[in-house]
């Protein structure tokens, strides 16, 4: 049997003309297959079976216009589509009609939904502080509300004392830490120094109680020996770049030097307190004294 020849057979896609058969009208189609099948034969010898099949294609999508859509079509949701572009072109012309009207309440819509998004992003931001601690819901600060001499005294920080009093009294308390801002000091490491003001000193159950992840040292023990201090990763890569901190002496206003003993990661912004620098609080002769009213604790 003789090879029949390819290029002198094939027709042109039977898809393209079953989409032009599902949209266009009845009264087109005839009409427009017949003007699609000369342009495809004129297109014959000059090009491939594909580019002329692609060609083909594109003519089709041409008529693809709402003046040779079915009535069936045109009732369906391509009809709304067709509306909303006409609503739109009217939009246009009435805004370009009334300009400066358009403006000042196009600028004032604008102005309103920034307002709402900062607004709802605010509150969103407040709500969500500290609800990155995994048992933020069983979290509670000790505050004081006394009156000494018919004076009344709020604080947020309180004695020493009143954390391990209060687990040895109450057995619902797994456990507790306490803080205070250790002030402001120039902290060096050979010949690279800077002011830092985002320090404290804490107890060793600290990262116990706050869900802040530690990458180098272990978390039950960084911070239980006194002269030693851990830092925020962020902290470590301005004063040590690349190098391995753990061991490394910082010195503290010339007068009190500290090891490091762990890197913990930066302490999230939703956070009530920041810290780039975090000293053992067994480095604090006092933390334990009996005084309930040496109120420089957070616990």
């Amino acid at each position: 049997m003789k090879r029949k020849n390819q290029k002198n057979e094939y027709r042109p896609p039977k898809l393209a003309r079953r989409f032009l058969r599902w949209f266009c009208s009845g009264r087109f189609v005839e009409e427009i297959e017949g003007d699609l099948f000369e342009r495809f034969e004129s297109r014959r010898e000059k090009n491939s079976v594909f580019l002329n099949n692609l060609l083909y294609w594109f003519d089709t999508i041409g008529f693809f216009r709402p003046v040779f859509f079915r009535e069936q079509l045109l009732h369906s949701h391509f009809g709304s589509i067709i509306m909303f572009k006409s609503n739109l072109k009217f939009a246009f012309r009435n805004m370009y009609k009334n300009f400066l009207f358009s403006i000042i309440n196009i600028s004032g819509l604008a102005v309103g939904i920034a307002c709402v998004l900062f607004i709802f992003f605010y509150i969103q931001a407040e709500l969500a502080y500290d609800s990155f601690n995994e048992n933020y819901d069983r979290i509670y600060r000790v505050v004081v509300n006394a009156n000494f001499n018919g004076n009344d005294f709020n604080s947020a920080e309180i004695g020493g004392i009143v954390g391990p009093t209060m687990q040895k009294d109450f057995p619902e308390i797994e456990t507790y830490t306490r803080f205070n801002d250790w002030g402001i000091f120039f902290v060096r490491y050979e010949n690279t120094s800077f002011k830092e003001y985002n320090i404290i000193a804490a107890d060793s159950t600290f990262f116990k109680v706050f869900s802040i992840p530690v990458l180098k040292g272990d978390a039950d023990k960084i911070l239980t020996a006194p002269e030693t201090v851990a830092i925020s990763r962020r902290a470590a890569e301005k004063f040590f770049g690349d190098q391995d901190p753990i061991g490394k002496i910082l010195h503290f206003d010339e007068r009190e030097t500290y090891s490091i003993s762990g890197v913990y990661e930066n302490i999230p912004q939703n956070s009530h307190f920041d810290a780039d620098f975090i000293v053992s609080a067994a480095s604090i002769e006092d933390i334990n004294q009996d005084m309930w009213t040496n109120c420089n604790y957070y616990t």
